[in-house]
């Protein structure tokens, strides 16, 4: 026979909604492909991570790099404008 709600509350009785045995969660938990998977973070997050402890290192190498590209573009003119005044012009 199933319980009647109580006709004042509407709710069933109170020894009735309790448990009979102990919870141990494993029960009420839903099965892995009906949970609701949590969004993993962007791979460039994730990478940010791992780098920041090290930024100080790779923005000074960074810096570094892009002096030393700088240097190497502006040897040839260098030495263009060094030999400038030594070369033979024909007349």
């Amino acid at each position: 026979m199933a319980a009647s709600p109580h006709a004042d509350t509407g709710r069933l009785p109170l020894d009735e909604t309790s448990p009979t045995e102990p919870s141990t969660g494993l029960a009420d938990r839903r099965p892995q492909e009906d949970q609701p998977q949590a969004a993993e973070p962007p791979a460039w997050r994730v990478l940010l991570a791992y780098a920041r402890p090290y930024r100080l290192t790779l923005i000074g190498g960074g810096l570094l790099s892009l002096a030393t590209g700088a240097v190497g573009l502006a040897l040839p003119l260098a030495g263009a404008l060094a030999t400038r005044p030594y070369q033979i012009r024909p007349e």
